[in-house]
Order: structure tokens, then sequence, then C-alpha cells
């Protein structure tokens, strides 16, 4: 099973739910646990709260790539 947590608008979207995630990959290390977001906004932060915060969480970290989205 996999479970994705798109992030693609502000940034405080992260700090909502990024906790759940990590929790989940602790706890269920057979669920890939994918987070999703815009390569040079969100992934920067997600990665410096998991490493602070959830370091054994087994999360991949994926990048959207939404050149429409950034010009809106």
């Amino acid at each position: 099973m996999r479970v994705v947590f798109p992030y693609f608008a502000q940034l405080h979207q992260v700090f909502h739910s990024l906790p759940i995630a990590a929790e989940m990959a602790i706890r269920h290390p057979d669920i890939d646990v994918h987070v999703a977001g815009i390569a040079d906004v969100h992934l920067p932060l997600i990665r410096e709260l998991l490493a602070n915060h959830a370091p054994g969480a087994r999360v991949q970290l994926d990048a959207l790539r939404l050149p429409l989205l950034r010009q809106l």
C-alpha cells in the first residue's frame, strides 16, 4: 500500500499533516509513505522537519514540478 501526502500550496499545509505522515511511516513500516512537494518551496522545509523531529520515519520525498502553478 502507498499513501501520498501532496503539498503544492502554502507552506502551512506541511505543519498540519507532515506529523501524520511521519507517524504513519514509523508505526506502519509496511506502508510506503510518500511526501510530494514543490522542490524548491516545500521539500527543504520537509527535509528539515523530518530530520529534526522524526529522524526514524522512512518517508519517500517526491519532487513536484509544476511550472504552471508557479506562474499562477
